[in-house]
C-alpha cells in the first residue's frame, strides 16, 4: 500500500475539483471529508490535522485493501452523492 496523501480541494457545485495539481490513477480509492463551510481557517487545518491523524492511525502500511463490498455509497436527502477525481485538473 502507497503512503496516504491529503490534499485540499473544493466542491464547484457539479463536481469535486482538487485545488492544486496531483497525478492520480484511475479508480483511485479517496476518502473525502466535508468541512463546515462557516468554519474559519484554523477550524480548518484543525480538521484537517484531525482527520489526518485518525486515517494515519486506521491504516498501517501492510494492511489489506477494504473491498469494495464493505463500502456503502454515501447518500444525501436519498440521492447519490457521485464523488469525482479528475487527474488532469
Amino acid at each position: 500500500m502507497s503512503a496516504h496523501k491529503t490534499l485540499r480541494a473544493h466542491f464547484d457545485g457539479n463536481q469535486i475539483l482538487l485545488d492544486d495539481p496531483y497525478e492520480l490513477e484511475p479508480d483511485t480509492k479517496l476518502i473525502v471529508t466535508i468541512l463546515p463551510k462557516d468554519a474559519s481557517e484554523p477550524e480548518r487545518e484543525a480538521w484537517l490535522r484531525l482527520s489526518k491523524t485518525k486515517l494515519e492511525a486506521a491504516y498501517v502500511e501492510d494492511q489489506a485493501d477494504y473491498s469494495s463490498d464493505l463500502i456503502s455509497p454515501i447518500t444525501s436527502s436519498n440521492k447519490l452523492v457521485n464523488i469525482c477525481s479528475t487527474a488532469s485538473l
